[in-house]
């Protein structure tokens, strides 16, 4: 758009992904529940809360699951951002400690 006119229309050829987009909206809750969670539930309880849906639907056939273990670190690290806790230092100097 251009001063309130449109300057060009095109149709859009795109098709949906119905798998992934299931797909991406597992990952978004398993996230929020990761954050959102105070009973520290497991987190491999949370995946397959979330992703079993996916499997349960035959999406595993049409598009790639991530496992377990290619989602753990980013759910904890949804968790420790939410819950305020830092992550491990990577060299002797960042340690901090208490006097």
């Amino acid at each position: 758009m251009e001063n309130n006119r449109i300057i060009r229309e095109a149709d859009h050829l795109c098709k949906p992904s119905v798998a992934g987009t299931e797909l991406q909206h597992c990952i978004s809750n398993a996230k929020k529940r990761a954050r959102e969670d105070d009973n520290y539930l497991p987190m491999s309880k949370i995946y397959r809360d979330e992703f079993q849906k996916l499997y349960n639907q035959g999406l595993d056939f049409v598009t790639e699951i991530p496992k377990f273990s290619s989602v753990k670190s980013s759910l904890n690290d949804c968790r420790k951002r939410a819950h305020g806790l830092h992550r491990d230092p990577a060299t002797a100097s960042e340690l901090v400690f208490p006097e």
